[in-house]
């Protein structure tokens, strides 16, 4: 039983070896990042979903469904 998990889990550790990188998980933290902070704009704070944000009303249908 030893015998057969020891090409298993070789082949499990190349193959995490692989996706990870090719999933950008080790990519440069600073790639296409600007550091700009976006100033929030007058039709952004005057909608539906930001007055129930300041009043802390759920947004999920579900949450407004069974909200009391």
């Amino acid at each position: 039983m030893r015998i057969r998990l020891a090409p298993l889990t070789l082949l499990t550790l190349v193959l995490t070896g692989i996706a990870l990188p090719a999933a950008g998980w080790f990519s440069p933290k600073s790639s296409n990042r600007s550091g700009e902070i976006r100033t929030a704009r007058a039709v952004d704070l005057n909608s539906e979903t930001a007055l129930r944000h300041r009043h802390g009303q759920p947004t999920h249908w579900r949450y407004v469904m069974l909200h009391r």
